[in-house]
């Protein structure tokens, strides 16, 4: 499972050390949005700043491949 984090409120009173944690969570702007995987690192740095951050957990979809279908004779002008 994977964590899509976004920035909702400015940097600007933060302390230098909060700055550091959301910019290693890849967020710069406000509204900048990122997905991160879900781990106690990435849990413990959301823990740190989440008065700044809306969290929104995704569950990874697992893409099937496309198979190809046979072509038939049946549309027009097939011979019976």
């Amino acid at each position: 499972m994977s964590i899509e984090i976004i920035l909702k409120k400015s940097l600007i009173g933060a302390s230098k050390r909060q700055i550091a944690v959301v910019k290693s969570l890849g967020l710069n702007k406000v509204g900048d949005k990122k997905l991160q995987p879900e781990n106690e690192a990435t849990s413990g740095k959301i823990a740190k700043v989440s008065h700044l951050l809306e969290v929104v957990t995704k569950q990874e979809t697992v893409k099937k491949p496309k198979v190809a279908k046979k072509k038939t004779n049946a549309g027009k002008g097939a011979k019976k």
